[in-house]
């Protein structure tokens, strides 16, 4: 990152979930899951653990790699949502 760029990926991040939470758009997989609550987020982050662990055991280094980055993102919707 550039130093003239002072937000950190996951500041942007957070303010694109910020947005999202605000304003609802039919278009986007995070207002879809700020829609459904907690309930669904929770159901979310439990598969993508499962997908992560599924992965290790298969020991795909690519495939772990997408899928912690799934749980991370989904957990990050949870922090944003509560």
């Amino acid at each position: 990152m550039s130093k003239g760029n002072k937000d950190s990926v996951l500041k942007k991040l957070d303010k694109v979930l910020i947005e999202r939470k605000k304003n609802v758009s039919e278009d986007s997989y995070v207002s879809s899951l700020f829609v459904k609550g907690n309930k669904y987020i929770n159901s979310k982050i439990l598969e993508e653990a499962h997908e992560l662990v599924d992965a290790v055991s298969e020991s795909d280094k690519k495939h772990i790699v997408n899928e912690a980055a799934d749980l991370w993102f989904h957990t990050l919707v949870s922090l944003s949502y509560n």
